[in-house]
């Protein structure tokens, strides 16, 4: 069985060629050698690309590949193994195992780079899509990525510079897909293809966006969740992991995370942060403690990395705090002696 790459431009689309924003097939077939399929490469506009593929996995672990910044969709028809995502800042990579029938949205305003763990002879059969930044910017959905974090419904792994999320794969955008897979495969109009494209696009970032609402806590759960949230508050020095946190209350990690977010309006991890923040700040301004101690008090080893998110955080550092709690203890003091 042979391995074909087809790439084309679509005729509304004005582009001279079908490069690909981010991983490009001819690197994954190198990086992942295929025994055989079909992917068809398609330039739908300046900073989207459309990628369909129905190919046979080979046998060996390549190299890595890199992808530019975007934001890729995948549906997945079918697919097995593993994938990992390498952040550009050197983080740890993010694991994302693959399933049939489940779309993927990753958001790498950075871009990143990935590798395969697939085995051999496993079929992957889907549509991925990229979109540039300056697309998702000019349609106004660039908004509702950048906002992301580790307590949305559909999260599977982030860090600072990447964002993962997986849902099953929902019924409309299931035959849109087969639709958009049908038009690709017979080469039929390109205007109902890139119309078919964009409708995808719409459905998924809608997904992301305005996901199911979180089910309400039972009774049992609340008190649960209301004893996590005191565990946190009674040792900010300490950094708890969701799963060790999840253990000691009784709960399951989507349990702990879904009923946090319902019950409190933040991720467990932010609303630590803000706690050991909003702490920081009434021992800087009612303590004579020093940044270093206060720092270490609320459970950053770090003083640069607490000065960092304590100024992201309320706009001035801690050291201004400070100093201006000892500006005022003087004025104060003046005021006393002057007054007799």
């Amino acid at each position: 069985m042979t391995f074909h790459i087809q790439r084309r431009t679509l005729i509304q689309s004005q582009l001279e060629s079908a490069a690909s924003i981010g991983v490009d097939p001819a690197d994954v077939a190198s990086a992942q050698p295929v025994s055989g399929g079909l992917c068809k490469v398609f330039g739908i506009h300046a900073g989207l690309n459309l990628t369909v593929f129905d190919v046979i996995a080979g046998t060996a672990l390549g190299e890595p590949v890199r992808s530019a910044p975007c934001l890729a969709i995948d549906i997945l028809f079918n697919a097995t193994g593993r994938g990992w995502i390498s952040p550009p800042d050197g983080g740890e990579d993010l694991s994302i195992p693959y399933r049939r029938g489940m779309m993927y949205l990753t958001f790498a305003p950075h871009g990143a780079t990935g590798r395969y763990d697939v085995p051999a002879g496993a079929r992957f059969h889907g549509i991925d899509k990229r979109i540039g930044l300056d697309f998702l910017e000019r349609l106004g959905w660039l908004g509702a990525f950048a906002v992301l974090t580790r307590g949305h419904p559909h999260h599977v792994a982030s860090c600072g510079a990447c964002w993962i999320g997986a849902l099953s794969l929902p019924e409309r955008i299931a035959g849109q897909a087969k639709s958009l897979l049908d038009s690709s495969l017979l080469n039929e109009n390109d205007l109902a293809m890139e119309a078919r494209c964009l409708d995808i696009i719409d459905a998924a970032i809608a997904c992301v966006s305005s996901p199911a609402p979180l089910p309400a806590p039972t009774n049992r759960d609340r008190r649960r969740i209301e004893a996590a949230r005191d565990i946190l508050l009674d040792d900010l020095s300490r950094t708890w992991t969701i799963a060790e946190l999840a253990r000691r209350c009784g709960l399951s990690e989507k349990r702990l995370k879904a009923g946090f977010q319902k019950e409190f309006g933040k991720p467990v991890y932010r609303y630590l942060q803000l706690a050991r923040l909003t702490e920081a700040k009434r021992m800087l301004a009612e303590t004579d403690r020093n940044v270093t101690e206060i720092s270490l008090e609320v459970g950053y080893t770090s003083t640069s990395h607490f000065a960092r998110v304590f100024l992201r955080e309320f706009g001035v550092l801690p050291s201004a705090i400070k100093s201006e709690t000892r500006n005022s203890s003087k004025t104060r003091r003046h005021l006393i002696q002057t007054a007799w």
